[in-house]
């Protein structure tokens, strides 16, 4: 695992939940007992900008833990949406076997 975190501003408050279901991927799709896994997790706090990355080797895929379509993304994206209406940038998908999460928003 590799995990970094750099803030300039301890300060800054960021919203309740924003970044929990993104974790909470990481480690349900992401972790596997019988292979190597590789998790990388990254936040940055700079001049009132929230940079949160993450990324993950696809261990499991959604259809092991239920039929219906995931929603957990598509709920941050609805709340970032209200708390942030054209401050934020999200980008999250799966590119060659590895699953990439870029949150950037601007917290000032």
């Amino acid at each position: 695992m590799e995990w970094r975190c750099d803030v300039d501003d301890y300060a800054v408050e960021i919203p309740p939940m924003i970044i929990i279901t993104f974790l909470e991927n990481v480690f349900k799709y992401g972790v596997s007992a019988q292979d190597d896994c590789m998790i990388s997790i990254r936040i940055e706090v700079k001049d009132g900008v929230l940079e949160f990355n993450t990324r993950n080797r696809v261990m499991k895929r959604v259809d092991e833990f239920r039929t219906e379509a995931p929603v957990g993304i598509e709920n941050c994206r609805a709340r970032l949406d209200c708390l942030f209406p054209s401050g934020y940038y999200l980008k999250a998908g799966e590119y060659e076997g590895i699953y990439k999460v870029n949150l950037k928003i601007n917290l000032s």
